[in-house]
């Protein structure tokens, strides 16, 4: 269902480190912030299925004066998440409404994004087959190792411990490196390297598709700035506004 990796998940949730301001409870709920955390601990814990989530979720009023740079970097995560499920996606999968907390804090509102992946855009364009498609997504799902798969194998954690960590995960919702600490079984040093290892060792499904030979580089590169271009990347707040976004939102 979909193809969000863990590591695209954590980034997302990494972005929010230290971003609370403290007193988070606003009449009973969470502020924004940790609020769409704990969407994307829900998500990873429902092993990132995009047919999973809350049919109705009610936001808080939060007029925090955040650092709207730093939520602005996590909301970009979120978007390139949100925009992997294509077909799969539906409004009340936890990415959505990540997404949807992030854009109150961000822009006042809730807003219909719509936007693909670079993956689908390159297959959408003609420069690779459906065929290929496939193929790249199966090969770049075998290559990105989840955490505790790469713990193990550097002798970190013993499979029980993996299961254990795994089993704590889902009652703690907790992403593997915050469970793992919690049970006392990797110290922040071991969680930083296996992060780093995962993160050094990934590979974005372009370059997938570079490496099967489906297009070249240069291809790959042409067609980059055109989806960026399209999908507003580098544009301003008010750019994006007037040309990335529909109507605004007010359906769960």
């Amino acid at each position: 269902m979909g193809n969000i990796s863990y590591l695209g998940v954590y980034k997302a949730w990494k972005a929010f480190d230290n971003v609370c301001l403290g007193d988070c409870v606003i009449d009973g709920q969470v502020c924004l912030v940790c609020l769409a955390k704990s969407f994307l601990l829900k998500f990873n814990r429902l092993q990132r299925r995009v047919d999973k989530g809350a049919l109705h979720v009610t936001f808080p009023e939060d007029n925090r004066a955040y650092d709207k740079e730093v939520i602005s970097e996590g909301y970009n995560y979120v978007t390139e998440l949100c925009g992997e499920c294509m077909e799969h996606h539906n409004n009340h999968c936890y990415i959505f409404h990540t997404r949807n907390a992030l854009e109150l804090i961000l822009f006042g509102k809730k807003l219909q994004f719509k936007r693909l992946s670079f993956l689908h855009f390159l297959m959408q364009n003609g420069a690779i087959t459906e065929d290929q498609f496939e193929e790249t997504l199966l090969i770049f799902q075998e290559l990105n190792l989840p955490i505790g798969s790469i713990a193990f194998v550097k002798d970190y954690l013993t499979q029980q411990q993996v299961v254990d960590i795994l089993n704590h995960q889902k009652t703690a919702l907790k992403l593997f490196g915050e469970a793992a600490k919690e049970l006392k079984l990797l110290t922040d040093y071991q969680i930083e390297s296996l992060l780093s290892f995962q993160s050094s060792h990934s590979i974005s499904t372009s370059q997938v598709a570079i490496g099967l030979e489906f297009l070249t580089q240069e291809e790959c590169d042409e067609l980059f700035e055109q989806y960026k271009k399209q999908y507003c990347l580098d544009m301003r707040d008010d750019e994006i506004h007037s040309n990335c976004y529909i109507n605004t939102s007010d359906e769960e």
